[in-house]
C-alpha cells in the first residue's frame, strides 16, 4: 500500500532534514509544497529526490502566508498524486503509529484492512524551557526532552485519510480535519511528536514575525498566531512538563488545551467589547456599567445586524426594506462589508465625540451574530457573553412581551434560551482568549468584586463611578426601561420566577434547561416541584398506557433531534426495570440493529457519580477516578475495552464532565461495532433514572416490565435471585412503584411490557424505536441469529477480589440461552402452572393492586 505526506513548508531548514528521513524509514513517501522559501529549504530537500521525496512544488506566497489557498492545493494533490493513503503534515511534526513494532505505513494498511478511511494523531508538543532555554540546532530532537500532550477537542488532528472518488475538504478546519461523505475514523488515534519553536528567537521569527492574509484573519483563522508580542514570552519550567522516555511512554494524562504561546500575545487593552446574552438576562445593567467608564463607550442598542438580516418573527414590509431590497445591487456579503464596515466606524466615532477611546456594543441578540463580528472585525475584539438563571430569564420575558422577537409560546421560548446561551459557550470553547462570561446572580451580589474581574481582564482600570451608573447624563436611545430607573445593582429580582411563572412552567422549565444551566454557572438549578404537591399518579392498563406515552413523548423527542449542542445528542435507549423482566431481549432487538450498539450490563454509574462528586469535593482529579473506578469494576472485562482509549478519551475532556466522561465510554464502545449509536440495559437502574437522566438528558427510559408472578418464577433460585416469594414479591412492587415515582419528573419514559413485545413484536418494537427516533429496521425481528455472539462477551466468571468465583461465565450465559429462539409465547403466564397455589396467594397478597393497576389478572385459580 502506497502513503504520500503531502508537506507545506516555508523556511524550514531547521526541520525538513529530519522530517524527511522520519518518513522515509516509516515506510512514507513525501511531496513537498514550497511557499518560495527564502532560507535552505529546498536546496536542503533536493537531496532527498528519488529518495523517498517524490517531487518538490513551487507555490506562489505573494507576500502573505494563505493557509486556505495551501491547503486547497493539498486537496486538489490527493486527487492527482497516485496513493492510496494520504497524510497532511507540516516539516515541524513527527507523525508516529499507535506502538512502535509497525511503521506508520504498516499501521496504515491495518486501519485500511479493517475498513476505516481516516485515522486522528494525538498531538505531543515539545518546547524549550527555562532551564534548558536553546535547543536552535540540528540535535533538538536528542535535546529537547520535555513536552505536553495538546487536545484542545476530540478528535484533534483527523488528517491522515483513505484515497477519496471526490475532492476532500481540509480547509474548512484550518487543516485540522479532513472531511468526506461516509468518513469512518479509526478509534484508536495515532500519535505526533510536534516542535513547534525550538528557542524564544525561533518562536518570535516564526510567529511574529510572519504576514498573514487578511481574509483569513477576519475568519478567525491562526488565532493567537496573529497576535504574539515577543515582549510576553516566559518559558515553562520542566517541573510543569512531562519528560520524553520513548514513543510509547508518551503520557496523554493532563494535558492542555491551549499551547503555551497563547498567552504570549498582544494586549486586550482597547479592543472593542461585544456584549451579548439572552433577552433579559442581564446585558442591559453591563451595558451600563461600561458606558459609565471614562474610557468605554456603550451607547444603547443599535439593531445593525437584526434589520440587515431581517430577523424578526413578522415583519409584513420586509419585502421592501432597504437590507432587502439593496440585496439586489450587491451580494449580501458586500453589502455586509459596506454597511458592516459603516456601523463600525459609527461606533468608533460615537466613541470619539464621547471623548473615549475604545468602545462597546450591547445587543442581546449579538451572541448569533458572532461569526459576522469576527468578519468586520478580524480577531480584534473580545465577546462578554451574560448568561442568567433560566427561570429568572424565562419570568422576565414573560413580563416584558417583546411580540416582534420573543415568540409567545413557553416551548419556543425555553429553545430561544437554550440557543442563545448555547451559542455563546461554544464560542468560549473555541476561542477562550477573546471570551468571558458574567453570571447575572454573581453580578448583583457582589456587583464590584465581578466587574473588578471583567475590568482587569479587559486591561482596563476598575472605576468606582461604574457602580452608580445610572448618575451620569444618559444617552437617549433603546435600552431597558427598568435600567433607566435603577440606580444601583440589586438582587431583587433574583428568584422572582417564584412569583411570575406558573408551577407547570417552572417544572418544565428547570427539567429542559438545568444542564445547560450547569454547564455555564457550575451551579445546580432549583427543583421547582418542591414548591406544589405532586400531581396524583394515573395508573393505566399496559396497552393502552405504553401507546399513550409514546405519543406523549416521541413528538418532543423528534423536535429537537440534528440541533447542535449539549441538547441536540441523538436519543439515547436506556432500558431497566425488575430482573428477568424481559430486559435482555429487548436489548438484543435494538443491538441488532446496524446504527445502535448496547453493551452489557454496567451497573456502575451510581458509583462513578458518588466517587467523581467526592473528588470534586476534596479537590482530587475526578478524571483519575472515573478512569479507576469504571476499569476497577467487575463488569469492566464484559466490555473488551483498551484502558489506554478509554484514558485518551477521558483525558480530552476540558473541563471535566461526568456526563461526558460516561458518553466517552459508551462512544468507544459503539465503535468497537462501526455503530454511531449507544445505549445502554441495566435492569437496577431503575431506581437512578433520575440520576441517569441528570447527566444525561438524552436517555430515553424503557422500562420493561412483565407479570410480577413469572418474574418470580425465573429469578428465584438464581445467584441474584430473591429468597422467597415473599421477597419477589416485594421487590417486583418495588422496582414498579420506584419508576411510577421517578416517571413524574422524567421528559423521557416508556412503559414497554414483555407479553406485547412477544405476542405483538414488530409493533411494540416500531414503538420503541419511534420514541428513540431509530428508523425501523427488520433487522431486529432477527435478532436471535447473532445472540448467541453478542452473549458470549459475558462468557467469563465474575470472581471476587480474593479469587473466589461469584458467578461462571456458563452460569452468565446459560439464564439468556432462549434468546438464541424466536420469541416464545409459552413463557407468557406460566405462573398458572408453575407455581404453587400458595405461593401464588402469598405473592398476590403484598403485590395484588399493583397487578391489577397494570391490568394484569389476578385470584386465578387453578383446575
Amino acid at each position: 500500500m502506497r502513503v504520500i505526506a503531502i508537506l507545506a513548508a516555508y523556511n524550514e531548514e531547521r526541520f525538513i532534514a529530519p522530517c524527511l528521513d522520519h518518513f522515509a524509514a516509516q515506510g512514507v513517501e513525501t511531496y513537498l509544497l514550497d511557499n518560495e522559501s527564502t532560507d535552505r529549504t529546498v536546496e536542503i530537500a533536493e537531496r532527498y529526490l528519488g529518495r523517498g521525496l517524490i517531487g518538490i512544488e513551487s507555490f506562489p506566497r505573494e507576500g502573505v502566508f494563505d493557509l486556505t489557498a495551501q491547503l486547497g492545493r493539498k486537496e486538489e494533490l490527493a486527487l492527482e498524486l497516485g496513493a492510496d493513503w494520504f497524510i497532511h503534515a507540516d516539516p515541524d511534526e513527527v507523525r508516529l503509529p499507535p506502538r512502535s513494532d509497525k511503521t506508520l505505513a504498516e499501521a496504515l494498511a491495518g486501519v485500511d484492512g479493517l475498513g476505516y478511511d481516516a485515522v486522528n494523531f494525538v498531538e505531543y508538543a515539545f518546547v524549550p524551557t527555562k532551564e534548558e532555554p536553546n535547543h536552535d540546532h540540528p540535535e533538538y530532537q536528542r535535546t529537547m526532552r520535555h513536552y505536553y500532550p495538546f487536545l484542545p477537542r476530540f478528535p484533534h488532528r483527523l488528517n491522515a485519510w483513505k484515497r477519496q472518488p471526490e475532492r476532500v475538504d481540509l480547509s474548512s478546519s484550518g487543516g485540522h480535519r479532513v472531511e468526506f461523505p461516509g468518513l469512518r475514523a479509526y478509534p484508536e488515534p495515532f500519535k505526533m511528536r510536534h516542535y513547534p519553536f525550538l528557542s524564544a528567537e525561533h518562536f518570535v521569527e516564526k510567529y511574529a514575525g510572519k504576514d498573514y492574509d487578511a481574509a483569513e484573519l477576519r475568519t478567525g483563522k491562526h488565532g493567537w498566531r496573529a497576535r504574539v508580542d515577543a515582549r510576553k514570552i516566559q518559558l515553562p519550567s520542566q517541573s510543569e512538563l512531562s519528560v520524553y522516555a520513548s514513543d510509547d511512554a508518551l503520557d496523554l494524562s493532563n494535558p492542555r488545551t491551549q499551547h503555551v504561546g497563547e498567552d504570549w500575545t498582544a494586549p486586550r487593552k482597547g479592543l472593542p467589547v461585544i456584549v451579548g446574552g439572552c433577552h433579559r438576562s442581564g446585558t442591559s445593567l453591563v451595558r451600563r456599567m461600561l458606558d459609565a467608564h471614562s474610557r468605554i463607550h456603550c451607547g444603547p442598542e443599535v439593531k445593525f445586524f437584526r434589520d440587515f438580516f431581517g430577523d424578526y418573527a413578522e415583519d409584513p414590509l420586509r419585502h421592501i426594506r432597504f437590507a432587502t431590497t439593496a440585496r439586489h445591487m450587491l451580494p449580501e456579503q458586500d453589502l455586509l462589508e459596506e454597511f458592516g464596515g459603516a456601523f463600525v466606524r459609527s461606533q468608533e466615532r460615537a466613541a470619539s465625540r464621547a471623548g473615549k477611546p475604545r468602545w462597546a456594543d450591547k445587543n442581546p441578540e449579538n451572541v448569533l451574530y458572532l461569526r459576522q463580528w469576527t468578519h468586520l472585525l478580524g480577531r480584534r475584539w473580545v465577546f462578554v457573553h451574560v448568561v442568567r438563571n433560566p427561570l429568572d430569564t424565562l419570568a422576565s420575558i414573560k413580563e416584558a412581551r417583546f411580540p416582534l422577537t420573543i415568540p409567545p409560546d413557553l416551548e419556543s421560548r425555553i429553545e430561544l434560551y437554550k440557543r442563545y446561551t448555547r451559542v455563546g459557550a461554544k464560542f468560549g470553547d473555541r476561542h477562550p482568549a477573546y471570551y468571558y462570561r458574567i453570571v447575572y446572580e454573581r453580578l448583583v451580589e457582589d456587583p464590584e468584586g465581578v466587574l473588578a474581574d471583567l475590568m482587569d481582564w479587559l486591561e482596563e482600570d476598575f472605576e468606582p463611578a461604574q457602580l452608580a451608573f445610572n448618575s451620569a447624563e444618559r444617552e437617549r436611545g433603546l435600552e431597558d426601561p427598568k435600567i433607566r430607573q435603577t440606580t444601583a445593582a440589586h438582587t431583587d429580582s433574583v428568584g422572582r420566577w417564584r412569583k411570575v411563572l406558573t408551577q407547570e412552567e417552572a417544572v418544565q422549565i428547570a427539567r429542559e434547561c438545568a444542564p445547560l444551566w450547569h454547564r455555564v454557572s457550575g451551579e445546580r438549578l432549583a427543583d421547582p416541584s418542591g414548591n406544589g404537591s405532586r400531581p396524583p399518579k394515573t395508573m393505566l392498563p399496559r396497552r393502552i398506557a405504553s401507546r399513550l406515552r409514546s405519543k406523549l413523548y416521541s413528538w418532543k423527542d423528534r423536535s429537537r433531534i440534528g440541533e447542535p449542542g449539549e441538547e441536540g445528542r441523538a436519543p439515547t435507549p436506556f432500558i431497566v426495570g425488575a430482573g428477568r423482566s424481559g430486559t435482555t431481549l429487548l436489548r438484543l432487538m435494538l443491538d441488532a440493529h446496524p446504527d445502535l450498539a448496547i453493551p452489557p450490563e454496567t451497573h456502575f454509574i451510581p458509583e462513578v457519580s458518588r466517587a467523581c462528586g467526592k473528588a470534586l469535593d476534596n479537590s482530587g482529579d475526578p478524571r483519575r477516578v472515573f478512569l479507576e473506578t469504571v476499569t476497577a469494576h467487575r463488569r469492566w472485562e464484559d466490555f473488551k475495552l483498551e484502558k489506554r482509549l478509554l484514558a485518551e478519551r477521558i483525558a480530552a475532556i476540558e473541563p471535566f464532565d461526568l456526563g461526558q466522561a460516561l458518553r466517552a465510554f459508551y462512544g468507544l464502545y459503539a465503535q468497537r461495532f462501526g455503530k454511531p449509536r449507544w445505549g445502554d440495559k441495566t435492569p437496577p437502574y431503575v431506581r437512578n433514572m433520575g440520576l441517569v437522566g441528570g447527566l444525561l438528558p438524552e436517555a430515553r427510559f424503557l422500562h420493561v416490565i412483565r407479570d410480577g408472578r413469572d418474574v418470580a418464577l425465573s429469578s428465584m433460585g438464581l445467584w441474584f435471585g430473591p429468597g422467597s416469594v415473599e421477597e419477589a414479591a416485594r421487590r417486583w412492587q418495588s422496582a414498579i412503584r420506584e419508576s411510577r415515582r421517578q416517571a413524574e419528573d422524567l421528559p423521557h419514559y416508556l412503559e414497554v411490557h414483555y407479553e406485547d413485545l412477544v405476542t405483538d413484536t414488530e409493533a411494540t418494537l416500531k414503538g420503541v424505536c419511534d420514541f428513540v427516533d431509530l428508523p425501523w429496521n427488520p433487522i431486529m425481528l432477527e435478532y436471535h441469529e447473532t445472540a448467541q455472539k453478542r452473549m458470549d462477551e459475558m462468557r467469563r466468571d465474575v470472581t471476587l477480589p480474593d479469587g473466589e468465583t461469584v458467578v461462571s461465565g456458563e452460569q452468565r450465559t446459560g439464564i439468556h440461552a432462549l434468546t438464541n429462539r424466536p420469541p416464545q409465547s409459552d413463557r407468557i403466564g406460566r405462573w398458572k402452572t408453575g407455581m404453587a397455589e400458595g405461593d401464588r396467594e402469598t405473592f398476590e397478597g403484598i403485590a395484588g393492586e399493583t397487578l391489577k393497576d397494570l391490568g394484569y389478572e389476578s385470584g386465578f385459580r387453578k383446575q
